[in-house]
């Protein structure tokens, strides 16, 4: 008797360790398949997984006047150009290393470098650290695109 409850709590902690492993692993993979930007996906066509059946929501577009124009011609214009303000949707942790996902760019990593383009300029920022808290940001360049 005391071998079978032995063994069921032996698979027990098997089954959970097996949990967190798939986990971490199926984050991984969505921090690949995501990539720097969801820009680079055709389309955009991400789907919200608590969407009602046959939902599509609808596309708006979004107003660029407000956006001002850089008069500089250089290419880096990192002085020069209005910085959007990145928005952080959530921070998750796989033991002691941190995740964010950040509005517009997807899921990011510390020492990532990432980019977001308005109107025709790309602006790139370095994760420089994500804590339970909050994600600090370098803002490295902001290149105008022809």
């Amino acid at each position: 008797m005391n071998n079978s409850f032995a063994i069921v709590n032996i698979l027990k902690k098997a089954i959970k360790h097996s949990v967190i492993i798939i986990s971490a692993l199926l984050l991984h993979i969505a921090i690949d398949t995501y990539g720097q930007t969801n820009e680079d996906i055709p389309g955009n066509n991400l789907r919200d997984p608590f969407w009602p059946p046959n939902y599509t929501p609808v596309l708006t577009q979004k107003d660029e006047s407000d956006i001002e124009e850089p008069s500089v011609q250089d290419e880096n214009l990192i002085g020069a150009a209005k910085w959007p303000t990145l928005k952080v949707k959530g921070i998750t942790a796989i033991g002691n290393k941190y995740s964010a996902i950040v509005d517009g760019i997807g899921i990011i990593e510390e020492g990532k470098i990432i980019s977001l383009k308005r109107g025709n300029t790309i602006f790139s920022w370095q994760v420089l650290k994500i804590t339970s808290k909050n994600v600090d940001f370098k803002q490295l360049e902001a290149k105008q695109v022809k």
